[in-house]
């Protein structure tokens, strides 16, 4: 028995597009929320472009861009049979000849790709109305954060911060080294595996000016960030066994004789390990970033999680899990929105307390 979709104004009821001939439950929304998988009755997988939603009540229907012959119906009898990857680039079937199947689809029809999906890094604009996103081909959009679907977004320079990084990075004798710069362009930091975190202060002698300790055995640096001021540092170790630890330095507290002598920390808290009983979190991988504004740090890590904790006393405050992998965040200038990307776009967040 055919089924129809149907495409539903969830304010009014209205119906603002109808497609008849669906196999039972044969309808998937992609990733990007503007494609529709559909598969018919005649063992066809249809992708529809679906327009803006001011456009569907204007009367605009959503249009055909690519037709997929399927050797056999899609098979309903074990449950969702149609998966969209979450970078929305590829579609899985599985079918009555018990098969699964991967289709890389070709989409036509006049198509404009939009620079919500595979995205790498993101950093904000001084103004914090807009976003700098680099996608995975390492191109850098302009990007308005509040309505990402707008458009594919301005080609623009590589933000100064990141080139100085990248050139921080190279001159390192250790390529596996990981490197931060603070806000005033000068101050940096860098994580060597088994060493101290190594601060050059901008206006401190020539070399290193302090060394920072983990509170625990480490082995890794996984990311390391200073606060907007510049005055503090936050940053993730990862010892052998896997053990992850976010720890913080106040560096307007601290004295070189120090941090040479041994390890000043005041808080740090391991993300992996309850904090209080009855809380339970999400068990990480590598963390692929951190990233503070003056109250708050962001812990990004595999496979699609997200932490925030109150800096003052690196206490867990929340844990987001999304449905793909991610790779960096940032928050706005002041601090109150958490921007992050990864394979399936832009999450925006709004940061509250």
């Amino acid at each position: 028995m055919a089924e129809t979709a149907l495409i539903v104004d969830s304010l009014t009821g209205q119906v603002l597009w109808r497609h008849t001939g669906c196999a039972p439950g044969g309808v998937r929304w992609g990733p990007d929320g503007r494609h529709l998988a559909v598969q018919g009755r005649d063992a066809v997988l249809s992708l529809w472009r679906v327009p803006a939603d001011s456009e569907l009540r204007r009367g605009v229907p959503p249009e055909r861009t690519t037709r997929m012959e399927l050797a056999a119906p899609v098979d309903r009898s074990s449950g969702d049979c149609i998966a969209w990857r979450p970078d929305g680039q590829v579609i899985a079937t599985a079918s009555r000849d018990r098969a699964i199947k991967l289709w890389r689809p070709k989409r036509t029809g006049g198509e404009t790709a939009r620079p919500i999906s595979r995205l790498t890094r993101v950093r904000w604009g001084p103004s914090g109305r807009t976003v700098r996103v680099q996608t995975v081909e390492g191109t850098w959009l302009s990007i308005d954060p509040w309505n990402p679907q707008a458009g594919t977004g301005e080609p623009v320079s590589p933000p100064a911060r990141d080139l100085e990084i990248a050139k921080l990075r190279k001159e390192s004798p250790n390529r596996l080294n990981v490197v931060e710069l603070a806000s005033d362009g000068r101050t940096y930091a860098v994580g060597q595996s088994g060493e101290p975190l190594q601060v050059v202060r901008a206006n401190g002698a020539p070399g290193v000016d302090l060394f920072l300790y983990p509170p625990v055995e480490w082995k890794y640096w996984c990311s390391i960030d200073f606060t907007p001021s510049g005055d503090q540092v936050v940053a993730v170790t990862q010892d052998g066994d896997g053990r992850k630890t976010l720890s913080h330095w106040d560096l307007a507290r601290t004295t070189r004789q120090q941090q040479r002598h041994g390890p000043p920390l005041r808080r740090h808290q391991q993300p992996t390990a309850p904090s209080t009983p009855g809380t339970r979190r999400p068990s990480l991988g590598w963390v692929r970033r951190v990233n503070a504004s003056e109250k708050h740090v962001a812990v990004v890590a595999d496979p699609g999680i997200i932490g925030l904790y109150d800096l003052s006393d690196i206490r867990p405050i929340c844990w987001v899990r999304t449905n793909a992998y991610l790779s960096d965040a940032a928050f706005s200038p002041s601090g109150e929105h958490l921007a992050i990307v990864g394979v399936a776009g832009f999450y925006l967040f709004a940061v509250k307390g």
